[in-house]
C-alpha cells in the first residue's frame, strides 16, 4: 500500500510537467511522430551552481535603436535564477525535464533553440551584474555551443522540411542568429575572451546550414524583414550588415545571391542617410557606434562601410573617439572619487 501511495504521489507531481511541456504553443504540431524522436535527459543539460561575486553596472543605450532588449528579441523571459544562483540546478533540471517530455520533433527542436537563447541571455545578465571570471563565461558559452549543435542535429532528423512549422522554425533560427551575434559582440567587449570569435563563427556556420534548399526569393524576403523598420545608421542595422558579410562565406551557394542583393541595397542607403546629418549629429552617431560595439575590429569594419559610401570621415571619427576617451576618463575619475569617499 505504501508503495502504491508513493507512486501515485510521484505521478501527481510529475503530471504538471508533462502537461506544461505539451501545452506550450511553441509551433504547430506535426501529425506523425516516431518513438526514435524521444531524447534521454542529458546529464550535461543540468548545470551545477556557480557562485560568483556581483556588482552593479550598466550598458550604454543607443538613442535611435529600439527599446526592446536582446532577451525580448530572442523571446527569452527574464529570470533571476542565473548560473551563479544556488538554485540554478533546479532550473536546469526543470528545463531538461520539459525537453524530455516533449514528443513532437519540431517542438523539441524549438525547445533546444529556447535553451540556447537562454544560455546567452543568462551570461549577459551575469555580465551586467558584475565581473564574470573568464573560465566561468567560457563554460557557459561551451554549453550554448553544444545546445546549438544539438538543435542543428535535431532539425536534420526531421525528414519533411517542407512543412510550414518546420520552415517557420528554420526561419526563426536564422533570424535570431543576427541577434545572437550582436549579443556575443557585446559580451566580447566586456569579457575579452580569446575564444569568443570561435564561438561566434561556429554559431554562424550552423545557422547558415538552415538555408540549404531555400529559394532565393524566400531568403531575400526574410532578410528584408530583418532589416525592416530600422534606421539605416542604427547600431542594430549596421551590426546586422556586418553579420551578412561574415555569413556569406558560410551559407549554401543558393543563398549567396540573395545575401549580396540585400547587402547592396542597405549599403546604398547608408551614404544619403549619413550625409543628411549635421556635423554634430555625425560625430554623435559615430560616438554612439563606438560605445555600443566596443570591439575594435567590428567598429572599424562598420566605419569602413560608411566611409566607402560617403568619402573621408576621418576627422569626424577622430572627434568621436576623443569624446569617447574623455567620457571613459571621467567615469574612471568618478569611480576613484567614490572609492576614496568610502575609505
Amino acid at each position: 500500500m505504501k508503495k502504491i501511495i508513493a507512486i501515485f504521489s510521484i505521478c501527481s507531481l510529475m503530471m504538471p510537467v508533462f502537461t506544461l511541456a505539451q501545452e506550450e504553443p511553441v509551433l504547430a504540431e506535426v501529425t506523425t511522430v516516431s518513438a526514435e524522436n524521444q531524447d534521454v535527459v542529458d546529464i550535461d543539460d543540468v548545470d551545477e551552481a556557480v557562485v560568483l561575486d556581483s556588482a552593479n553596472s550598466g550598458e550604454e543605450a543607443v538613442a535611435d535603436d529600439a527599446v526592446e532588449s536582446i532577451g525580448q528579441e530572442l523571446g527569452v523571459i527574464e529570470s533571476d535564477i542565473l548560473p551563479n544562483s544556488p538554485w540554478y540546478w533546479a532550473k536546469s533540471f526543470w528545463r531538461s525535464l520539459k525537453l524530455w517530455a516533449t514528443i513532437d520533433p519540431v517542438q523539441k527542436a524549438a525547445k533546444r533553440l529556447e535553451i540556447a537563447n537562454e544560455r546567452l541571455t543568462e551570461l549577459e545578465a551575469m555580465v551586467q551584474a558584475g565581473e564574470v571570471p573568464a573560465d566561468r563565461a567560457e563554460k557557459i558559452l561551451e554549453k550554448y555551443d553544444k545546445e546549438i549543435e544539438k538543435l542543428a542535429a535535431r532539425v536534420e532528423k526531421i525528414t519533411d522540411k517542407t512543412q510550414e512549422n518546420v520552415i517557420s522554425l528554420m526561419n526563426k533560427i536564422t533570424n535570431q542568429e543576427f541577434v545572437r551575434q550582436r549579443l556575443m559582440t557585446k559580451l566580447q567587449d566586456k569579457l575579452q575572451l580569446q575564444s569568443m570569435e570561435q564561438f561566434k563563427e561556429r554559431s554562424l556556420e550552423k545557422a547558415g546550414r538552415f538555408w540549404e534548399g531555400a529559394t532565393e526569393q524566400g531568403i531575400e524576403q526574410q532578410l528584408d524583414e530583418i532589416f525592416a523598420n530600422q534606421h539605416p545608421l542604427s547600431a542594430r542595422n549596421l551590426h546586422n550588415l556586418q553579420v551578412l558579410d561574415e555569413l556569406i562565406d558560410k551559407v549554401p551557394e543558393n543563398a549567396k545571391p540573395a545575401i549580396t542583393r540585400s547587402r547592396d541595397r542597405i549599403l546604398n542607403i547608408l551614404g544619403p542617410s549619413f550625409q543628411a546629418m549635421t556635423s554634430e549629429q555625425q560625430t554623435d552617431k559615430i560616438q554612439a557606434l563606438i560605445e555600443d560595439f566596443g570591439d575594435q575590429a567590428t567598429t572599424d569594419s562598420i566605419l569602413n562601410k560608411i566611409k566607402a559610401k560617403v568619402g573621408d570621415i576621418d576627422e569626424v571619427v577622430q572627434q568621436a573617439r576623443e569624446q569617447v576617451q574623455e567620457q571613459i576618463q571621467q567615469r574612471a575619475e568618478m569611480k576613484a572619487e567614490r572609492q576614496k569617499g568610502r575609505e
